[in-house]
C-alpha cells in the first residue's frame, strides 16, 4: 500500500454528520444529514455507501481506488477524480450520475483523525445550484475499543439546528452564531 492509500484506509469506520445547505446565491436552504460508511476491499478499493437527505436527497454507493496521491472514483453513484494536497485534506472534482450535478469537493479530515470538514460546490452545468457545508464525525463505539458516553454500540444521532429554510433564508448565518460558509 502506498503512504496516501495507509493515510485513507484510517478513515474507515462510520461517518454521520450534519450540512448547511444553500443555493448559488448563498441562501439558506435547509439542513442536511449526511451518513457515510467507508469500508475496504479485498481489491486495494474503498467503498463507500453514502445517504444524504435534505433540499435534496441521494443514497448509492461508489469505490475510490487510490494511487500515487490521486483518487479514481469509479462509480456508479459517484464518478470522477480528487487530488491529495496534504495529509488529511482532498480537492475533488466528480459527476453524480443520478442527481445531474457535478460536484467541486473539498475535504479536510482534523488531526484528531475522527472529524471531516468538506465543502461541496454542485452546479449543473456552469450553474451552481448548491453549496453544501458539512462536519461529519466519526461514530465509534465502546466495541472499538475507545470511550465514549454511549452505551456499547449505540450510534449518537446527527446535531441539528432547528428552523425553517422560509425563517433562515435571509439569515446570512443560518440562524448559528457564526457563517460557516465562510
Amino acid at each position: 500500500m502506498t503512504q496516501n492509500t495507509s493515510r485513507f484506509t484510517q478513515n474507515l469506520g462510520h461517518w454521520q454528520g450534519t450540512a448547511e445547505v444553500y443555493d448559488g446565491h448563498g441562501r439558506f436552504l435547509g439542513n442536511g444529514s449526511d451518513s457515510r460508511q467507508v469500508q475496504q476491499l479485498d481489491n486495494g478499493r474503498v467503498r463507500i455507501d453514502v445517504s444524504f437527505v435534505g433540499p435534496f436527497k441521494h443514497a448509492g454507493h461508489y469505490t475510490i481506488a487510490e494511487a500515487a496521491g490521486s483518487r479514481l472514483y469509479q462509480g456508479p453513484a459517484n464518478v470522477g477524480y480528487a487530488e491529495t494536497l496534504s495529509s488529511g485534506l482532498v480537492d475533488a472534482n466528480a459527476y453524480w450520475p443520478a442527481l445531474g450535478l457535478s460536484q467541486r469537493f473539498f475535504l479536510m479530515v482534523l488531526p484528531d483523525g475522527d472529524t471531516q470538514l468538506s465543502l461541496a460546490l454542485m452546479t449543473r452545468g456552469e450553474k451552481l445550484l448548491y453549496v453544501v457545508v458539512g462536519q461529519n464525525e466519526r461514530i465509534r463505539t465502546e466495541d472499538e475499543g475507545r470511550e465514549t458516553d454511549a452505551p456499547s454500540s449505540v450510534l449518537r444521532p446527527p446535531s441539528f439546528l432547528s428552523g425553517t429554510s422560509y425563517d433562515l433564508a435571509h439569515d446570512p448565518a443560518a440562524g448559528r452564531g457564526e457563517i460557516l460558509l465562510h
